[in-house]
């Protein structure tokens, strides 16, 4: 797995590389500069747990391993980061909630900030945004100033089949670290929207002929993934399934 796509400040950028090898430029649209991405660093490597060596061994969740190997390629190591800016507190990633939350004191040009990272679905996320641009940028507008182009580039990205994952963050006060402590979870509302991932999952070469023998035995396939419906429906089409995808809640409210 890869991230190929970042999404940023109502941007679009493209990264180099081939799966877990922490080589790869990040490229942009001629004329326009690839911006200090530090920020969504910080959210890469302190909201996951996954390691990838530099001869691209992973231990962890495959995910998280490209999460981390993106930050490698910003000029970002996430041991060192992780030992710098250890968690205070963390919220772990659900399937119920959609997404993950972790608490930690980072030094941002010169300054101390007790800051909350999170990672997710970009729904759940998006809905927990009330600002885009990420906190410390100098740049936030309200959320509603950017949401349709948010939720356009995330189908854009479901569309040709890739994993998104959205970043938030938020700064906190001070006095607030001891409530942290005790309910992280009452944090997790008011965020600045930072940016989208979009993650190549490919299919193993050998996936669609097994469909197509399954299929040519009257065998009916389903495929179940945690996955949004839209890239759900692209991976189903490359796998020769057919149109159609219904999301976890639709399948609930079935009889």
């Amino acid at each position: 797995m890869m991230v190929s796509t970042i999404y940023a400040g109502g941007s679009w950028f493209t990264v180099d590389g081939e799966g877990y090898r922490k080589s790869g430029a990040i490229r942009s649209v001629a004329g326009q500069p690839v911006p200090d991405f530090t920020r969504l660093a910080y959210g890469l490597v302190l909201d996951s747990d996954a390691t990838v060596s530099d001869d691209g061994a992973v231990v962890g969740d495959p995910t998280e391993a490209a999460l981390v190997v993106l930050a490698a390629k910003l000029s970002v190591d996430a041991d060192e980061t992780r030992r710098s800016y250890p968690r205070l507190a963390a919220v772990p990633f659900d399937s119920e909630y959609k997404f993950m939350a972790t608490f930690h004191r980072v030094q941002v040009d010169g300054a101390d900030y007790l800051i909350e990272l999170v990672k997710g679905g970009p729904d759940v996320v998006l809905a927990r945004c009330t600002q885009a641009g990420g906190p410390l940028s100098g740049t936030q507008v309200p959320i509603e100033q950017e949401r349709p182009g948010i939720e356009a580039a995330n189908r854009q990205m479901g569309e040709k089949g890739l994993r998104v994952l959205a970043f938030a963050a938020r700064v906190l006060d001070d006095a607030d670290e001891r409530a942290i402590a005790q309910d992280p979870m009452t944090f997790t509302q008011g965020l600045s929207f930072v940016g989208m991932a979009g993650i190549i999952d490919p299919l193993r070469t050998e996936a669609k002929g097994a469909v197509q023998t399954a299929l040519d035995a009257g065998i009916d396939v389903r495929m179940i993934t945690g996955d949004h419906a839209v890239t759900a429906h692209a991976i189903g089409e490359a796998l020769g399934l057919g149109a159609g995808a219904l999301s976890g809640t639709e399948l609930q409210a079935m009889s």
